[in-house]
């Protein structure tokens, strides 16, 4: 109801000619919806950022939405709007990223993965490390990397797609095979555990084959404007077969 209840806001903003968004590869982005959350790209803020409040203003007297100033950020993302003066916008300077729906945006691409990644990984690492002492079987222990370690980074993956060097991945098996055998060195090898099961193997995860296929979905949607999931990438784009080089 709240999405529908909105949805004229998100016309209103989009249609406005007074609200500069920004213009990347020939696509006007102005506004991104998700609940209740707002995310807004302005381009010229002295002359945007007027039209945008009275548009607020003038909403939330038909609706009583109200906008809490408190709890809102704005970024700069390039030198000249860091030099806004701080009472020109009525929301709180983020320099070093904010956070939107679980992912910390970052001023600068370069920082995404040290600010979002590495993070993750200690605290996944914290999380094994206290479940270990769980009476677990190696079935049990497999599906708890699958329902709760899993979806972590294949969230990341889906959403930041940045270059993860091949040291990373071992770490995380390191920390995954410490999970499943208790800290005792391993009785089956990684890539029998990962065989599918009427193979004879657990089907456990292997997070660099996830982080490809989301990489590859993004080139899809990159090259073709469409993605999907399954076969039907063949109807859309053909790709020459090609070495996977080993990333260092």
């Amino acid at each position: 109801m709240f999405a529908l209840a909105v949805e004229p806001l998100a016309i209103w903003l989009r249609s406005e000619n007074g609200f500069e968004g920004i213009t990347r590869h020939g696509q006007l982005h102005k506004t991104f919806f998700y609940a209740d959350d707002l995310l807004l790209y302005m381009s010229n803020p002295t002359s945007s950022l007027p039209v945008i409040l009275d548009i607020f203003e003038k909403f939330g007297k038909y609706s009583g939405y109200k906008l809490n100033f408190g709890k809102s950020d704005y970024i700069p993302i390039n030198s000249a709007a860091d030099l806004l003066p701080q009472g020109l916008l009525p929301f709180r300077k983020a320099s070093d990223g904010f956070k939107y729906l679980g992912i910390l945006v970052t001023r600068s691409f370069s920082e995404l993965f040290a600010k979002d990644y590495i993070p993750l990984i200690e605290r996944c690492k914290s999380d094994l490390a206290r479940w270990s002492s769980l009476p677990l079987s190696l079935i049990g222990r497999v599906n708890l990397i699958k329902m709760s370690i899993l979806p972590q980074f294949l969230y990341l993956f889906q959403h930041i797609p940045v270059f993860i060097r091949k040291s990373f991945f071992s770490k995380l098996d390191q920390l995954i095979s410490s999970f499943l055998w208790c800290n005792k060195r391993a009785r089956i090898g990684r890539s029998a555990l990962r065989l599918p099961k009427p193979l004879g193997g657990l089907a456990l995860p292997d997070f660099r084959y996830y982080y490809w296929a989301c990489n590859i979905n993004n080139l899809l949607h990159w090259n073709t404007g469409k993605a999907s999931i399954g076969p039907k990438y063949k109807k859309h784009i053909c790709l020459e077969p090609q070495k996977i080089k080993s990333l260092k």
